[in-house]
């Protein structure tokens, strides 16, 4: 099952949801442009509690989640 876009914009705001053509070639391949994927949803949350919030409808639906940083290739 997917997780329902409204409910995800309940929980980080409809700015902070990328779908689409929203979702830029940051969030589509890695910082040393290896890997390349199409996400079906970008969520920027702006707090622990969001977060929780996601990855407990993520869980809730089975919905697999991958988590990225800064991608500035530091760690």
């Amino acid at each position: 099952m997917e997780l329902s876009s409204s409910g995800l914009a309940e929980i980080v705001g409809e700015a902070n949801v990328l779908t689409g053509d929203d979702i830029g070639d940051r969030y589509r391949t890695d910082f040393l442009k290896k890997h390349v994927a199409a996400p079906a949803v970008v969520l920027r949350p702006a707090s622990t509690d969001e977060v929780a919030a996601i990855m407990k409808l993520a869980h809730r639906d089975g919905t697999p989640v991958t988590v990225i940083g800064g991608q500035t290739g530091m760690c």
